[in-house]
């Protein structure tokens, strides 16, 4: 869920929009009716990689809907692939049938503990990327329903046409809430936040990205539902119904970057 990096990306606000997940959009008319029964996960310990990115769906479908931001309608999208055997994926927001589906990711890394974030590369026209060591952790691995917070500090790195531009430091804080969010009538979901500052403390800067001494804020917020239904059938899938973010410290003069809602889970087009 700007497009010099990813959302995730603590860059400098004023040359690009930061973006965790905020996704690669084609508009579409379309009209947004909230229709869902989903259910948040039960109190019972959950594994959130059946969720993210679901491991029984991800191989087949991708997330398709809509941003609601600005009065504007877009076509939103999440995939993923490039799964490894040492929990890394990579996940994508372009339309997965386009010829660049491929050119903007964000990669993952399922540990035995946790989700960690580690990296954002973009080469759709421009050639960035920004690191994270370690990976920021997103998600608990598994989670007993109970409220859970982790807090951290990660060196992170933004290069340019793979030359180190910045480097400084990613102060975290990652929660995931016992009490169900009701998104709308009959909508309930599991909420995760994660909050972020990036100071950027040492290099020669960047005109696309960074610039040394200055400080950003950052939030993201997922939804997670145990019945996202699956287009063309009366089947139902875990997944990530919504997410809402972006820059903090402009917040109050714009609202939120993106506010996607996921409405299913759509079949990938065939290679």
């Amino acid at each position: 869920m700007n497009k010099t990096l990813s959302k995730k990306a603590k860059l400098n606000p004023r040359k690009i929009r930061p973006q965790l997940f905020i996704l690669v959009f084609a508009v579409v008319g379309s009209v947004f009716v909230i229709r869902s029964f989903a259910a948040t996960p039960t109190i019972q310990t959950i594994d959130f990689s059946q969720y993210y990115p679901n491991t029984d769906m991800y191989k087949t479908s991708y997330l398709n809907g809509n941003n609601y931001i600005g009065g504007r309608t877009s076509w939103a999208v999440l995939w993923f692939g490039d799964v490894r055997s040492n929990g890394k994926y990579r996940m994508y927001n372009s339309n997965p049938a386009s010829t660049s589906s491929r050119c903007h990711w964000d990669l993952f890394q399922w540990t035995s503990n946790s989700l960690l974030y580690r990296e954002t590369t973009d080469t759709c026209g421009t050639n960035n990327e920004i690191k994270y060591t370690p990976g920021l952790a997103y998600l608990p691995k598994f989670w007993n329903g109970s409220n859970w917070k982790k807090t951290g500090n990660s060196a992170a790195n933004y290069y340019e046409s793979g030359q180190m531009k910045c480097s400084g430091n990613n102060q975290w804080v990652s929660e995931v809430f016992a009490q169900p969010v009701e998104l709308a009538p009959g909508v309930k979901a599991t909420h995760m936040r994660s909050t972020q500052t990036t100071t950027w403390n040492s290099g020669p800067g960047s005109s696309t990205g960074c610039k040394v001494g200055e400080t950003s804020r950052y939030q993201e917020n997922l939804y997670f539902v145990t019945d996202l239904p699956i287009y063309g059938s009366q089947a139902v899938a875990k997944g990530l119904k919504r997410s809402v973010g972006g820059s903090l410290d402009f917040y109050e003069q714009r609202g939120w970057d993106w506010d996607i809602w996921f409405d299913n889970w759509k079949t990938l087009p065939k290679s």
